[in-house]
């Protein structure tokens, strides 16, 4: 089972990019099209969350979502059978 833990940071930071989306364009579907983005990137983690390598200094993974314009940032840990993956966000402009 995969449990997905969201940072303050990571909330922030997607509420800024629908911003700057919808801002930047006007277009609903927009924002729409990046949210179903995100939670296609969020449903490949929860399926494959080996997959990305780990970063050998931070210890943390990255996935690249929207075509390449976004890179969720996330640390996987094991507890008795459970992943839980900490998610972090970073976007570029």
């Amino acid at each position: 089972m995969v449990k997905f833990v969201i940072s303050k940071n990571y909330e922030s930071n997607l509420s800024r990019i629908e911003d700057y989306i919808f801002s930047s364009t006007k277009i609903l579907a927009s924002v729409k099209s990046f949210l179903e983005a995100h939670d296609k990137a969020l449903l490949f983690l929860s399926e494959n969350s080996n997959a990305p390598a780990i970063h050998p200094e931070t210890q943390e993974q990255s996935w690249n979502f929207g075509n390449g314009r976004y890179r969720l940032f996330f640390k996987r840990v094991e507890v008795q059978r459970e992943i839980i993956i900490y998610l972090f966000i970073s976007f570029n402009i």
